[in-house]
């Protein structure tokens, strides 16, 4: 399906979401690609996407805001490649704060940009425990 504009009706309410996550934008004008994953772009940029029936923002609109982010290892790079969950024996750095349920960049050791992710355990347990803690991995670039 081709892109389309959403009334402003809609944006006010993706604007809402936007907000939500920490994202302010001055766009009035969003438009929406539905195919296998919904996503909403402002500025032929993607801001938002549909994972689980919940929008969270892409690794894009976090990167030029404040959002935490780890850095993996090559094993773990290579996993979430394939379509794993990121569990926290592969995170080798956090920079910022995670917080349960908020979102996070997940980068390799080089700084490149792997994807986005949801955080799904108490993040003292993924920086200081080291196993069973995970990062559900809901967008990959």
């Amino acid at each position: 399906m081709k892109r389309h504009f959403l009334s402003k009706r809609e944006s006010s309410e993706f604007l809402d979401i936007m907000e939500k996550y920490g994202i302010q934008i001055n766009i009035k004008n969003l438009e929406i690609e539905e195919n296998d994953v919904s996503i909403i772009y402002a500025e032929k940029k993607p801001i938002l996407l549909k994972y689980q029936e919940q929008w969270l923002p892409t690794a894009k609109a976090m990167l030029d805001r404040n959002f935490p982010y780890v850095i993996v290892d090559d094993g773990a790079a290579n996993s979430i490649k394939n379509g794993a969950k990121l569990y926290a024996v592969g995170i080798t750095e956090v920079s910022g704060n995670l917080e349960i349920e908020k979102t996070c960049i997940i980068a390799d050791k080089d700084g490149k940009i792997l994807g986005s992710g949801l955080v799904k355990s108490d993040p003292k347990e993924i920086q200081e425990k080291k196993r069973g803690a995970y990062i559900l991995v809901y967008e990959r670039v």
